[in-house]
């Protein structure tokens, strides 16, 4: 669907900033107001996010797209040079049985990252225009390289701090992979807000050019 990836690599582009006209906010960076992760098997932490701001997402270049109104899918993959999360944390618990408490400033930049969009769609008819929703959106992803930083921890004793973060970055990919479905299900969500905001002020058929569809 080379016409359908070129669309979706434009609109990236074009909201990048956002467009007030239609009262839609920043792609990037995109903003999640606040995110918690529930605790797992390896990251044994209560974390609890706020002002979120993911950068990178409009540099992420389109290389696959799927779209099935029948069955109401759209997924979109991306290549993306890298991914930055900049956040105020407060996380106690455990990580590969080291003690973790602190709260402050945190930041976590992905590498090379793969990723796919999934969308959960349905349409509804109003003034005579097909216009379509989304009731859930899904972010997963991989990538070859994580930097962690948590500023603060242990009520800011330095070394401690220190060397929790090089565990963290040593061990990178086993917390990451735990960790990335409840990062991608809030941005996901994020992203379907978004999404819904385009949506009900565009019809389909201006969506998708040469879509057709009979009411």
């Amino acid at each position: 669907m080379p016409c359908l990836m070129n669309a979706a690599q434009d609109s990236f582009a074009k909201l990048k900033a956002g467009n007030s006209d239609l009262g839609m906010p920043s792609l990037d960076p995109l903003r999640i107001s606040k995110l918690s992760i529930d605790s797992g098997k390896v990251v044994q932490l209560v974390q609890n996010y706020e002002e979120v701001e993911l950068f990178g997402l409009t540099d992420c270049k389109v290389i696959a797209l799927s779209f099935d109104l029948d069955n109401g899918k759209l997924e979109v993959t991306g290549e993306c040079p890298h991914l930055d999360m900049n956040s105020t944390y407060a996380i106690k618990g455990k990580v590969l049985m080291f003690d973790v408490f602190g709260s402050g400033k945190d930041s976590i930049r992905l590498g090379k990252v793969t990723g796919k969009l999934m969308l959960d769609l349905e349409t509804y008819t109003q003034d005579n225009d097909v216009y379509l929703r989304v009731t859930q959106g899904v972010f997963d992803f991989n990538a070859e390289n994580c930097f962690i930083k948590f500023d603060n921890l242990f009520d800011g004793n330095t070394q401690l701090g220190e060397n929790i973060n090089q565990v963290l970055n040593d061990n990178w990919k086993v917390i990451m992979d735990e960790l990335k479905h409840g990062y991608g299900l809030a941005i996901g969500t994020e992203i379907k807000d978004v999404a819904n905001k385009l949506f009900s002020q565009v019809p389909l058929k201006e969506i998708f050019l040469n879509f057709e569809m009979n009411i």
